[in-house]
């Protein structure tokens, strides 16, 4: 627990403090972000969930053996699909039997990944015709102005990707968190054409953790999902809250219940039946799941009219809604949070753009949701 709040509180004041950086300046202030979070998850509990898991998987591959490879299925007697397999060998081979060696490289690929895929798609969403073809254009790097179009402030944005995603998907889920990665990266790449690129980094999420096959879905909400009207919206997200809030809750658990069950009838292959069996109804409200409905609010009042950040929302909107769904599902925010985490580059262009506020209460309002994530994923620190 030490550890994690004295992380939070090095973050937030340097993000805060270096506040007027050059391009160049905020990447390297980003690269050093990375890297002090990627020795910092090296110091978390054996007891953290999953953690042993991966230990004994990294310590019982065989670097010599050749495993072969499947898109689809895993390789069973490790439990991890194929592309995950051979990283561990490569890895393996490079730097030797040590887990902590791996522990590192592998936040330290999450995290670049991740934010390079946000800046890319925030600089294309800023920069993009309608039809998403790219239009090159400078974009200064300055903090604390009021030139908004300009304004980037990726540092801080890390900060916020960690205080939530870092620690569930780096420290435990590390497969989901570096195929979410990829996830993130193939849209970045098929926003500017790149299909070549786009096609192999979906390859590349998949065998890793199948359930990136959820990247398709995801850019063709991105892609073809209209722009709503902001009154539909707003009843829309009224209506999720109630359901969210009151009784209906337990109906909308039964009825996620039956659609995903239906659903993987349908597509056997998929082999996520067994997530059915410890499936309830009527359990208590997720935190989470309260808190990115009442975060959409605040999107959908001071950015979702601006220029093709609607894109953004609307997958946003559906994971908040498939959250929903499927909450009475064990393990099913590892589904959803391939949706929500484009809160991320929401909030960057809520933090840059949303000049109906001024720069000090967007900053407190930043601050607040770093706590709130941080406290939210304590659980994984609490012998720390």
């Amino acid at each position: 627990m030490i550890t994690v709040i004295f992380l939070m509180i090095l973050y937030t004041a340097c993000a805060f403090l270096f506040y007027r950086l050059k391009e160049n300046e905020q990447r390297v202030e980003l690269i050093i972000f990375i890297i002090i979070f990627s020795i910092a998850l090296l110091f978390r509990n054996e007891n953290v969930p999953d953690y042993s898991g991966y230990v004994n998987g990294y310590i019982n591959i065989n670097p010599n053996h050749n495993y072969g490879f499947s898109l689809w299925n895993r390789y069973y007697e490790l439990g991890y699909e194929y592309g995950y397999v051979w990283l561990m060998v490569i890895i393996k081979k490079i730097f030797g039997n040590n887990p902590n060696y791996f522990f590192f490289i592998i936040s330290l690929i999450t995290s670049l990944i991740s934010m390079y895929s946000i800046r890319s798609i925030v600089s294309s969403i800023r920069t993009n015709d309608d039809n998403f073809a790219l239009v090159k254009k400078n974009i200064v790097i300055v903090r604390n102005t009021e030139k908004i179009e300009h304004f980037t402030d990726f540092p801080l944005m890390f900060v916020l990707f960690v205080s939530y995603y870092g620690f569930s998907y780096e420290a435990v889920a590390i497969r989901s968190g570096l195929s979410m990665a990829f996830m993130l990266l193939a849209l970045a790449f098929i926003i500017k054409k790149r299909y070549f690129s786009f096609f192999l980094s979906v390859i590349m999420a998949i065998s890793i953790h199948r359930i990136a096959i959820i990247t398709i879905l995801i850019y063709l909400i991105f892609k073809f999902m209209p722009k709503i009207d902001i009154k539909a919206i707003k009843i829309t997200w009224a209506v999720l809250g109630i359901l969210i809030f009151f009784r209906n809750f337990t109906i909308v658990q039964v009825l996620g219940i039956r659609i995903v069950s239906w659903f993987l009838s349908k597509f056997p292959w998929l082999r996520y039946d067994h997530y059915l069996e410890g499936a309830s109804s009527g359990g208590n409200i997720s935190r989470t799941l309260i808190f990115t409905w009442l975060i959409g609010w605040l999107f959908i009042y001071f950015i979702y009219n601006e220029k093709n950040l609607y894109h953004l929302f609307n997958v946003y909107g559906i994971g908040v809604t498939l959250s929903l769904l499927v909450s009475g599902i064990a393990g099913s925010a590892r589904l959803s949070d391939y949706l929500v985490v484009f809160s991320i580059p929401l909030f960057h262009e809520f933090y840059t753009q949303a000049n109906q506020l001024t720069i000090a209460t967007r900053r407190i309002m930043i601050m607040v949701v770093i706590v709130i994530n941080t406290i939210i994923c304590m659980r994984i620190w609490t012998s720390v």
